[in-house]
C-alpha cells in the first residue's frame, strides 16, 4: 500500500522537476515499473492530449 501511495503522490512532482530524476526512478524494481508505465503512457508526460484536427 505504501508503495502505491508514493507512486501516486510522487509522480506529478517528479515529472515536473526533471528528466534526471526519471532515470533514477527506473532503478528501483517493482515500484519503478508502475511509475514508468504511467509516465511514458503519452510521450513521457502526464497531461491531456489535445486533439488538433478532427477531420474525417
Amino acid at each position: 500500500m505504501r508503495r502505491i501511495k508514493e507512486s501516486q503522490n510522487g509522480l506529478e512532482g517528479e515529472l515536473r522537476e526533471s528528466r534526471e530524476k526519471e532515470e533514477k526512478i527506473s532503478g528501483k524494481g517493482a515500484a519503478a515499473r508502475g511509475k514508468r508505465k504511467q509516465k511514458t503512457k503519452n510521450g513521457g508526460r502526464k497531461r491531456k492530449i489535445k486533439i488538433v484536427s478532427t477531420r474525417t
